[in-house]
């Protein structure tokens, strides 16, 4: 027995059981006890039949209400509904298709749809009723009107298509007067062309603007490219050679000084890449990398990059790292390690003691909760130097802007950093807002999404892993002779003499050897005598061109 069936039994025995306060009355008493159980399964069969008679006539009052309910709303819908057959005759319409068509409901039907077509409209009619044929999907479209007495109209009509109860097709209209609409897109059509024929009245001086403008863009990136490789290229050779370094023997005093030159020039080197940044950004040729990071060990690293600084100006440098802050996260550590370098190096910079006041630059990192609702990451840079006046404060990120015209004066720089560091931000989907106080300091706060990371992975500056790991026992370096023999020998295409002497001894500490060539047809004349088993070159090398 099922659910619905079990239940409707257990509710006619109650009913009989309540009718009588006794099980069996007297006479019932007499019969035998299978005639008895028979006579109590037909009174409980009898209710249930009332029970379902009841059921019966309440769902069926329940239908008509929701049938004259559907009726209303069929007839008062704001929008016009039309069955039609497959010979086009309409079976149906409501009161609004009928007011569109200018009849009345009962004399629409039996009509045939096409008369109130106009002879442009009947072609995209009958193309639309064909693909929804094919495709059995709603076709929709604007068409040019009449009612039954010849007014035009435009209306937006939308076909789907069903069967009924014969199996039939019946095509179902949805009809609307969009007739204010087409005019306001007349209208609007008309506008434009007069707008086109203003715009064609000015295209010659706007190409020769576009090409003059397209002219100076590929200056400034020929001009960016040529300064990013002449400045990179004493960079790496200062990078290298304190790399080389490192791995020789120093006191602990001078690794410790050593350290701090590789990571000024790591970060000298990222400052000038600022440029470069830019014009990515600008480009929307910037990307973002998600990464496991020790945040502990970028924070820390910043502020030991700032310590000079900020001891030349006897300012107070700290970090504040909140409870509940993981070790690790991800998030991409060059970009934020130079958003905090800006930030920070922006509070020293308007930072000062003297004897009246005591310069502090604090980095608090806390967890916080993102507007969207999840865990967020805070990184608050708060100074107690100059501070902004308030009418400054709404152009603060735009580039090459500054707070009032005496800054760059007096404390330099070019007013694009901030401008960067909110475009940095934003691409590592965070939010980067300013508090100020002039003459009492300012906070600048960044947040960002916090997802924890696994520590074993994590991106740190890497320092203390490349001491270890120059501490290690290598292979010393075979001859020339040796390596060309056994296939090991490499070639070194590089134009750069310090490169080269770079190169040369950081391939010479990994225990290989090489050659070098100074000069593209030199060297592909060497890799071509089948002596080296790998070339490593830079990518434009003198007298070869691609």
């Amino acid at each position: 027995m099922n659910t619905s069936a079990q239940s409707l039994r257990q509710r006619a025995e109650a009913q009989l059981l309540q009718a009588s306060a006794e099980p069996l009355d007297a006479l019932d008493a007499q019969l035998p006890a299978n005639l008895q159980r028979t006579l109590h399964e037909l009174r409980v069969h009898q209710i249930e039949l009332e029970m379902q008679n009841e059921e019966l006539r309440s769902a069926q009052r329940a239908h008509n209400v929701t049938r004259l309910h559907y009726a209303d709303l069929y007839h008062q819908a704001p929008v016009g509904y039309c069955s039609i057959n497959e010979k086009g005759i309409v079976l149906e319409a409501n009161l609004c298709a009928s007011t569109l068509l200018g009849m009345k409901s009962v004399g629409l039907v039996g009509q045939p749809f096409h008369q109130f077509l106009t002879a442009d409209a009947a072609d995209t009619y009958y193309l639309l009723s064909n693909k929804l044929a094919k495709t059995g999907e709603t076709q929709s479209d604007d068409l040019p009107m009449c009612r039954r007495d010849g007014t035009p109209f435009w209306a937006h009509l939308a076909a789907t298509a069903s069967r009924d109860d014969g199996g039939a097709r019946v095509l179902r209209i949805v009809l609307s007067d969009v007739s204010a609409r087409k005019q306001a897109e007349l209208g609007r059509q008309r506008q434009l062309e007069e707008l086109e024929e203003m715009v064609v009245q000015r295209t010659a001086g706007l190409k020769q603007a576009e090409s003059l403008a397209l002219s100076a863009n590929r200056a400034k990136s020929e001009f960016l490219a040529n300064m990013s490789h002449e400045i990179r290229t004493p960079m790496n050779g200062v990078i290298g050679m304190v790399d080389i370094l490192q791995a020789t023997t120093l006191t602990p005093e001078q690794q410790r000084m050593l350290d701090a030159v590789q990571r000024s020039s790591l970060a000298l080197l990222g400052i000038l890449n600022d440029i470069l940044d830019y014009s990515k950004i600008e480009a929307g040729k910037l990307l973002v990398e998600s990464l496991p990071t020790d945040l502990h060990e970028v924070a820390h690293g910043v502020v030991q990059l700032l310590s000079i600084a900020a001891k030349a100006r006897d300012v107070h440098l700290s970090v504040v790292v909140g409870t509940g802050l993981p070790q690790h996260i991800f998030s991409d550590p060059t970009r934020l390690r130079q958003v905090l370098l800006n930030l920070m190096g922006n509070a020293l910079k308007f930072t000062t003691t003297d004897v009246h006041h005591a310069g502090r630059v604090v980095l608090t990192i806390e967890t916080c909760l993102l507007a969207q609702g999840g865990p967020g990451l805070r990184l608050r840079v708060t100074d107690n130097g100059i501070g902004i006046a308030q009418g400054a404060l709404a152009q603060l990120f735009q580039p090459f802007t500054q707070a009032d015209e005496t800054t760059a004066r007096k404390f330099g720089g070019t007013g694009l950093g901030l401008s960067i560091c909110q475009r940095l931000v934003g691409l590592m989907g965070g939010h980067i807002s300013v508090r100020s106080t002039l003459g009492q300091g300012s906070e600048f706060t960044v947040e960002l999404a916090l997802q924890e990371a696994p520590g074993d992975a994590a991106q740190g500056n890497g320092t203390t892993g490349l001491v270890e790991r120059r501490g290690q026992h290598r292979t010393p370096a075979p001859s020339v002779a040796q390596a060309a023999t056994t296939g090991h020998l490499i070639l070194l295409a590089e134009d750069n003499e310090i490169n080269r002497e770079v190169i040369h001894e950081q391939l010479r500490l990994l225990g290989y050897a090489c050659e070098v060539a100074a000069d593209g047809v030199i060297a592909l004349a060497m890799w071509r005598s089948g002596r080296y088993g790998l070339l490593l070159t830079d990518c434009h090398m003198p007298h070869i061109w691609l």
